[in-house]
C-alpha cells in the first residue's frame, strides 16, 4: 500500500507540474501510477486532497530549512549580506534539485489557486519566521534599517524564486556568460543595500 501511495504521489507531481491543478486529471495520474482511479480516491479522497498531499510532500522533502541553516553556518561575507545571500542560494539550490516544486508553485499563483497557495505558505511559514528572526537581529545590531521582518523575508524568498524563473526561462542560452551564482549574488546585493542602514 505504501508503494502504491508513493507511486501515486510521484505520478501526481509529474502531472501537476506539467499541467497545473485545473488541467490535471485523476485518470491520467492513476494511469501513470499504474493503478485504477478507485485506488487513488480510496488513498487520497480526490484530486484536491491529492494536490495538498503533493505540496506537503514536496515541502517536507525539499530540505529548504536544512539547506538554509547549513548556509547560515558559513562564515559571514565581508560585505555583510550573508543572510540574504544564504536565503537566495538555498532557495535556488532546492529549486534546481526539485524543479517540479517551483512549477507547481508557479501554476498555483498563475491559476489563482488560493487553497494551494495557502497550503504552500503554511508550510513555508516556519522558514519565513527563521529568516525574519535573523533580519530582526540585524535590525537590532543596526546593520539593517527598521523593516517589517516577515515582509522582508518574503521579499528575499520571492527574489530567489524570480531568480530561478529567469534560469528556467533562459537557461543561459539567451544571455552570454549567464551564471546562476552571479545572479544570486546580484539579487542579494540589491536587497541588502536596499535594507542597509545609511
Amino acid at each position: 500500500m505504501r508503494d502504491t501511495r508513493t507511486r501515486l504521489l510521484q505520478a501526481a507531481i509529474r502531472v501537476f507540474s506539467q499541467d497545473g491543478y485545473r488541467a490535471a486529471s485523476t485518470r491520467d495520474i492513476a494511469r501513470r501510477a499504474k493503478v485504477n482511479q478507485v485506488t487513488l480516491f480510496r488513498l487520497f479522497g480526490g484530486k484536491s486532497r491529492l494536490y495538498a498531499a503533493v505540496i506537503k510532500h514536496l515541502c517536507a522533502t525539499n530540505n529548504f530549512r536544512e539547506e538554509l541553516e547549513r548556509r547560515l553556518q558559513q562564515p559571514p561575507a565581508p560585505e555583510g549580506c550573508n543572510l540574504i545571500r544564504a536565503v537566495i542560494e538555498a532557495v535556488t539550490t532546492v529549486m534546481f534539485q526539485t524543479p517540479a516544486f517551483y512549477r507547481i508553485i508557479l501554476y498555483s499563483v498563475l491559476q489563482s489557486d488560493s487553497r494551494a497557495i495557502q497550503t504552500i505558505w503554511r508550510d513555508l511559514d516556519p522558514i519565513y519566521a527563521l529568516i525574519a528572526e535573523r533580519i530582526n537581529d540585524d535590525v537590532r545590531d543596526q546593520r539593517l534599517r527598521r523593516v517589517d521582518a516577515v515582509g522582508a523575508a518574503r521579499l528575499v524568498v520571492a527574489a530567489a524564486v524570480h531568480h530561478y524563473q529567469v534560469y528556467e526561462l533562459y537557461r543561459g542560452k539567451r544571455r552570454r556568460n549567464f551564471s546562476a551564482r552571479d545572479l544570486s549574488s546580484q539579487y542579494a546585493d540589491i536587497i541588502y543595500y536596499g535594507l542597509k542602514t545609511d
